[in-house]
């Protein structure tokens, strides 16, 4: 528990960086662009995302998977994520451009298809080589390549501010540069140590039959936090989807501790085969998240519509009221972050499938049927119930599949007061030497 604990440290130290980077980033472009420009922003960037997730084959988790059961060394598996990778990267970035590519408005087609092109092969480059850190419990390169090019959108957007050069344009420019300079620094630390570089491209069946359901699954928990906002977009325009997008991301910076959390349990769980006692970790970890995040959600819808008003204008103030909404969604959110990367890194990657689907259909209906009536405020609902469903869901099936008890996700064990205290003062303690 205490090892678990250091490395979630270690990432979200970390992710503190990134969510000062993103909040920066954030307001920054939001103030900067219009509504409108803003929402085509989110759009993008989130189909850079979903086609990075998908189109990588889910090579970072199973890279992860072999190095950690010792199945493939480590410079085999730098290598053969970076032979794969242009192909990969070419064939995402192409369904991203066929999609939106034509529609971004001020854009010619060789400006976003280029735009679109270096951040869905920057992304991806990072994504397959973080499974080497991962693999071997390299958190603290994971951290570093996670923060970088989320610090560098921060700094570009800093200088078209400064610049008085924000536009959709340069916006995605500098989200698609930010990942593409990380990208030489991602391998370098990947390739720290290794001695024997070389691909193991027969090895590809394993890596892809175990990638390829994680990426799946992850493709459709990030679609389940996004899809409200393209029903948005369909319904109204795209200055409502921006209005969205401005609550969902302010949601999605305060998830980044279950998120850290998440990525440490997925580590662990790749070298330690033990699955009863990862399993029941696990659901401790996840109760303790849940019931962190839903009270301090009581906080954020509180004070958070009102910081955010100040923070971007009159423009965003229908986000606040989609932001308080969201809030309630948090403790789902954050243990769905914590549950599905353990149980998956015991080589279970299709554990939770049904329930994902069935929270994105949920999702989808329920989001189709409020927005028209409640706008903005539907879809953030929507999105909301998607994630209890898909919480209630995976315990379900935690209970069916591996026989932990329900009580074990939703009532905190006495026990664990004193272990995570304990854990707590030992890393400040630890912080305080240094």
């Amino acid at each position: 528990m205490k090892g678990l604990f250091r490395d979630a440290f270690t990432i979200l130290f970390a992710r503190g960086f990134i969510r000062l980077a993103q909040l920066l980033s954030f307001v920054l472009l939001a103030r900067l662009l219009s509504p409108a420009e803003f929402g085509w922003f989110g759009i993008v960037t989130t189909a850079i995302t979903l086609s990075a997730l998908l189109g990588s084959l889910g090579l970072r988790q199973s890279i992860a998977y072999q190095i950690g059961r010792a199945q493939i060394a480590v410079g085999e598996g730098a290598a053969t994520a970076l032979t794969l990778w242009p192909l990969l990267a070419a064939v995402s970035a192409a369904a991203v451009f066929f999609t939106y590519g034509r529609a971004l408005p001020g854009l010619s087609p060789v400006a976003s298809g280029g735009a679109i092109f270096v951040g869905v092969a920057g992304m991806m480059a990072i994504m397959v080589l973080q499974g080497v850190f991962l693999g071997r419990g390299d958190i603290r390169a994971f951290g570093f390549t996670e923060a970088l090019p989320r610090v560098l959108l921060a700094l570009f957007a800093l200088l078209l501010a400064a610049t008085a050069a924000t536009t959709i344009s340069s916006a995605i420019w500098a989200y698609a540069l930010g990942f593409a300079i990380a990208v030489p620094v991602a391998i370098r630390l990947a390739l720290r140590g290794v001695a024997d570089l070389r691909p193991r491209l027969g090895r590809l069946k394993g890596l892809i039959g175990y990638g390829i359901a994680f990426a799946f699954n992850l493709f459709l928990v990030t679609l389940c936090s996004r899809l409200s906002m393209f029903v948005i977009e369909h319904h109204f325009d795209a200055a409502a989807a921006g209005i969205f997008f401005a609550a969902a991301r302010v949601n999605e910076i305060l998830l980044e501790g279950a998120t850290a959390f998440g990525l440490a349990v997925f580590s662990k769980s790749v070298r330690d085969a033990r699955t009863e006692q990862v399993l029941a970790k696990t659901a401790r970890v996840a109760c303790w998240i849940f019931w962190s995040f839903t009270l301090g959600a009581v906080f954020i819808a509180m004070f958070a519509p009102l910081v955010l008003r100040l923070l971007l204008g009159d423009g965003y103030s229908g986000a606040g009221d989609a932001l308080r909404i969201l809030a309630f969604g948090l403790g789902a959110a954050a243990a769905n972050k914590i549950i599905y990367p353990a149980v998956a890194g015991q080589g279970r990657p299709l554990f939770g499938s049904p329930v994902i689907i069935a929270s994105l259909a949920s999702n989808f209906l329920l989001a189709w049927w409020l927005v028209p009536r409640f706008g903005i405020n539907g879809g953030a609902l929507a999105l909301v119930l998607g994630q209890y469903i898909m919480l209630f869901g995976y315990i379900i099936v935690c209970r069916v599949r591996f026989n932990l008890p329900s009580r074990g996700f939703l009532v905190p064990s006495a026990s664990d007061f004193s272990s995570i205290f304990d854990s707590l003062l030992n890393l400040s303690l630890r912080f305080r030497k240094r």
